[in-house]
């Protein structure tokens, strides 16, 4: 009947546009969008077109819509909203915040402001003051005198200012934007500014190794011995196992070139080296695949190396030597118990054929014995030890639901982390647990795992006592309890043990702090869960072990798990029958990709 409406005139034949030329909107005027527009042809200019560019920084600010599928913030795996203490000698490109901490400056720093050379400077001179409030009382006391020496090297106070800024990009975790795995720890990542900035002094200080000749190591044995150790910690940090095997390696061959040079002014620094070597080891072997204890059946530390100091900066490294030595032979044999191989005598370091459990038994002992008594002259220079050491067999009737009322407690962490060390590899020296798989029965089992049930409480009153902060700070470069926990819940038959052992993670974990001893929480956690599980189903898992070797995993840099499994080998024992056995589980939200 009507016809539609004529189209409403525009009111000028300007082209209307969010967009436009340089000029136009510099100008503030209309842009007809031509290439080139009429304003810059009347003007006589080039007309320079704007491109949107992606700006990446690290924000703290409010989070995301959950419509985005954003991860929401829990209980559990909270990350830290405190404000990073800095000390004096701050820079003008930090970023002050609002408040104030007593007696130091409380500091925001936006690493964005240094990704570039001509700020290089602010940025060692802010991880610096980081070295000293968060790496330094984490490290071993031989690094409180390399002050001295980084003011006279350039590539050492790079590499400090490397393992400063990895570690604090450790302790700003981020929650990733899009839900990308089923397991909640994983939707967090480390802080992506200062990892950057990490890896861009670390290229640095590499660059000047890599200027260095033959000539310069041997003028210079000992600078050479304080960065070797110190790209050890740095690749420690990062999970990445090839590039610390490289600079381990190095560190090997100059203490055999040149140890009369270094000692004995290094052997602190050689005690800082072993730990961090024995918790590369400890991660390396959780989890790994069977033939890792078999291609690495040579011990751990070399002879010329190998020692027992009763100094300050060499009791903790000691201990841990003993105990990874203790735990890699017990677990050689546990596997040659179980699947009945003779490669045992290559793994105990034999080379008479092995086809008997019992000879397998009988030379587990031997070489056990050697690290038992290398234990107890440990344990004499720590006279506080024997009072607990004494009595394993007084708390086998212990009630687990009061274990807070039994709790062990130690004037310091490290006193308490060096007694945990001490009965980790008491448990390892226990000899019932692996005579019960010689013979593969239950009959009197419970009395042959009395004395390792009796340890493994021990451990648990330590746990019951110790402060989770302090392990959080205090055990990024050494071995952490949750994974001596971790060892505890594979080692005992108990399940309320294992039960305990998962509460109190989940506890800890929800405390905050999604890593520990440089072992991401949420992946132990995991794994207790399945020995539990299994446990309740009728079997025991003696040992978890990976199905492909992936050489420890690709790094941590973007991820606090460097590994990505699908599926675990486990190796079990019916609680009914003493069978013994092994399967494939699927780990589920076990270990996902980070």
């Amino acid at each position: 009947m009507y016809e539609p409406p004529p189209p409403r005139p525009k009111k000028t034949n300007i082209c209307r546009s969010r967009t436009g030329c340089k000029v136009c909107r510099q100008r503030r005027k209309k842009c007809d969008e031509r290439k080139p527009c009429g304003l810059c042809m009347r003007l006589g200019v080039a007309c320079e077109q704007i491109f949107p560019a992606f700006e990446f920084r690290s924000v703290l600010g409010p989070p995301r819509s959950h419509k985005a599928k954003v991860w929401p913030f829990t209980s559990m795996y909270q990350p830290s909203n405190k404000s990073v203490a800095v000390i004096k000698n701050s820079p003008k490109h930090w970023r002050r915040s609002p408040g104030r901490m007593d007696g130091c400056v409380d500091t925001i720093f936006d690493p964005d402001s240094l990704l570039n050379a001509n700020t290089t400077p602010d940025a060692v001179i802010f991880y610096m003051n980081i070295w000293k409030v968060h790496c330094l009382p984490a490290l071993n006391v031989v690094f409180e005198s390399i002050v001295t020496v980084h003011s006279q090297s350039s590539l050492i106070t790079d590499t400090m200012a490397t393992l400063a800024a990895s570690r604090l990009s450790r302790k700003l975790p981020q929650r990733r934007l899009f839900k990308s795995t089923d397991s909640p720890g994983l939707g967090f990542r480390p802080d992506s500014g200062h990892e950057c900035l990490s890896s861009e002094l670390y290229g640095s200080a590499l660059r000047k190794m890599c200027c260095w000749s033959t000539e310069n190591f041997d003028l210079n044995p000992m600078l050479a011995f304080v960065a070797l150790v110190l790209f050890c910690y740095v690749e420690s940090s990062m999970g990445y196992f090839e590039g610390f095997y490289i600079h381990s390696q190095g560190v090997e061959n100059l203490l055999k070139k040149s140890a009369d040079l270094i000692f004995p002014h290094g052997a602190g620094l050689l005690a800082a080296w072993v730990e961090v070597k024995m918790q590369n080891w400890w991660r390396r072997a959780y989890f790994g695949v069977p033939e890792f204890f078999q291609d690495h059946f040579n011990p751990l530390l070399c002879p010329e190396i190998q020692f027992i100091s009763n100094t300050e900066s060499g009791r903790t490294a000691t201990v841990l030597w003993i105990l990874c030595e203790s735990h890699r032979l017990n677990t050689a044999a546990l596997i040659a118990q179980i699947t009945g191989e003779n490669t045992v005598t290559k793994l105990l370091n034999n080379a008479t054929p092995a086809t008997n459990k019992q000879f397998i038994f009988s030379e587990f002992l031997a070489n056990m014995k050697i690290y038992s008594e290398k234990l107890q002259e440990w344990r004499a220079s720590l006279p506080d030890l024997a009072e607990i050491g004494e009595i394993p067999n007084r708390l086998k009737r212990l009630d687990l639901k009061s274990l807070d009322n039994e709790a062990i407690y130690f004037p310091c962490h490290k006193l308490a982390m060096n007694m945990a060390y001490y009965v980790m590899a008491r448990v390892m020296h226990c000899a019932g647990p692996l005579r019960t798989f010689a013979r593969e029965s239950v009959h009197d089992i419970h009395d042959l795992y009395e004395e390792i049930e009796a340890w493994i409480l021990i451990m648990l009153r330590i746990a019951a006592g110790i402060s989770w902060e302090d392990c959080i700070c205090l055990n990024a470069y050494t071995i952490g309890f949750s994974g001596l926990l971790f060892a505890c819940a594979l080692s005992s038959r108990n399940l309320e043990t294992g039960l305990w052992i998962q509460e109190w993670l989940e506890k800890r974990l929800e405390q905050g702090g999604i890593e520990e001893g440089n072992f991401p929480v949420f992946q132990i956690l995991d794994a207790v869960r399945l020995i539990n599980r299994e446990r309740k189903n009728g079997l025991d898992v003696v040992a978890l072990f990976q199905t492909v070797d992936d050489g420890g995993g690709s790094g941590k840099f973007g991820s606090y798990s460097s590994q990505s499994i699908r599926s675990m080998l486990v190796y079990g024992r019916c609680r009914s029958t003493g069978e013994l056995g092994s399967y494939h589980v699927s780990t589920g939200g076990l270990i996902a990709p980070g």
